[in-house]
Formats: C-alpha cells, sequence, structure tokens
C-alpha cells in the first residue's frame, strides 16, 4: 500500500478570494458566468505564454 500524500494547508491568493467570495452555493447561472471567466483567464495566459515562444524563437507567419 502506498502512503497518503501530504496535502498543502496553504491556499494561493486566488483560492482565498474564491472560498471567501463563494461561501455560499451559486444558482447555475452564476457558476457558468465563473467557469467562463476562469477560462478567459486561462486562455489569456496561454496565448501571452504562445506569443512569447513566438518572439524567442523569431517565427513570422511564413514560418508557420
Amino acid at each position: 500500500m502506498q502512503p497518503i500524500p501530504e496535502t498543502s494547508t496553504t491556499f494561493s491568493n486566488a483560492q482565498l478570494l474564491l472560498l471567501k467570495a463563494f461561501s455560499s452555493n451559486l444558482t447555475e447561472e452564476e457558476l457558468l458566468h465563473l467557469q467562463h471567466a476562469y477560462a478567459q483567464i486561462l486562455g489569456r495566459r496561454v496565448i501571452v505564454g504562445a506569443n512569447e515562444v513566438w518572439d524567442e524563437k523569431g517565427w513570422t507567419t511564413d514560418t508557420m
């Protein structure tokens, strides 16, 4: 049997904010809005990361 991994009790600033803000249940519509907002945040991170790689490599539209 594998040992149970220790869990961290330290929350990130985002986790703390969400725990405080959403200490009560959300409606289905509110939950969908939250999911959409989170997807937008992650999407922006991906685009920024891809742009950084694009610039570092010196790629152009002709490269692709």
